[in-house]
């Protein structure tokens, strides 16, 4: 089970190990405890961390300002600061380099949990409307944040099985288990690649790639051994996705 993935850069090694165990408290998982510029690239790039807590001040000639721009310069990715300094200097420069949050220490469990729940529920805004129900079940790039219980769990858009309307809800069905997140069909549509997924039922959604056979004369399809039915009006765009040869 896909977990979201934290990089700690602190030069505090208490702190850090205090900051780690809450990370993983919360249902989260930590890539590493970095005490400098260059044990963070390291592990950045070889991680590919979803979340970065960035202390300022950090041992070596590289502070964690000038560590941010480097990072935000390979790969644009969220970095909370986390800092015991205030200045107004100190929160001008960081600004420039577009932190998700500029939180103080000490700084608590419960705060540092709805920080990060926050930030990745903005990750979802992009130029169309959000749908207002998508609050907690967030879609980011290729990946979903879905909140189950009281942790955000990453599921890959490429590991989904398909989708099943239920209700007012659908469920993704990865191979390992069922996702339900509060969104229409119809919503969810636009927010899945169009190369990858297509609707064959008004009520399932399939990704192509996991599709193992067709039965046209029960209008069923297969992934592994689970028949999904085929509907009528969308086998014709099934069958030209998948260039089924007659």
């Amino acid at each position: 089970m896909a977990k979201l993935t934290v990089l700690i850069v602190e030069d505090e090694a208490l702190y850090a190990d205090q900051l780690e165990m809450q990370i993983e408290e919360m249902g989260y998982a930590s890539v590493g405890i970095a005490s400098n510029a260059l044990d963070a690239l390291t592990l950045f790039h070889t991680a590919s961390p979803d979340l970065i807590l960035m202390d300022i001040n950090l041992a070596g000639d590289t502070d964690g300002i000038q560590l941010a721009q480097k990072i935000q310069d390979t790969r644009e990715t969220p970095i909370i600061f986390i800092t015991s300094l205030t200045d107004n200097k100190t929160f001008e420069r960081a600004v420039q380099t577009l932190p998700i949050a500029y939180l103080e220490k000490p700084l608590g469990k419960r705060k540092l949990q709805r920080t990060i729940e926050l930030i990745v529920s903005r990750l979802n805004l992009k130029e169309e409307e959000p749908f207002d129900a998508w609050e907690q079940d967030i879609l980011v790039k290729d990946q979903f944040f879905i909140k189950v219980r009281n942790r955000l769990e990453k599921v890959e858009i490429r590991a989904i099985d398909y989708v099943e309307v239920e209700n007012r809800y659908c469920s993704l069905f990865t191979a390992q288990r069922k996702y339900v997140v509060r969104m229409a069909l119809k919503d969810l549509i636009h927010r899945l690649p169009q190369d990858l997924f297509i609707q064959t039922h008004r009520s399932f959604m399939v990704n192509m790639k996991k599709i193992n056979s067709l039965d046209l004369g029960e209008s069923v399809l297969y992934i592994g051994e689970k028949g999904l039915p085929l509907g009528k009006s969308y086998r014709e765009q099934v069958m030209k996705k998948l260039n089924f040869l007659a």
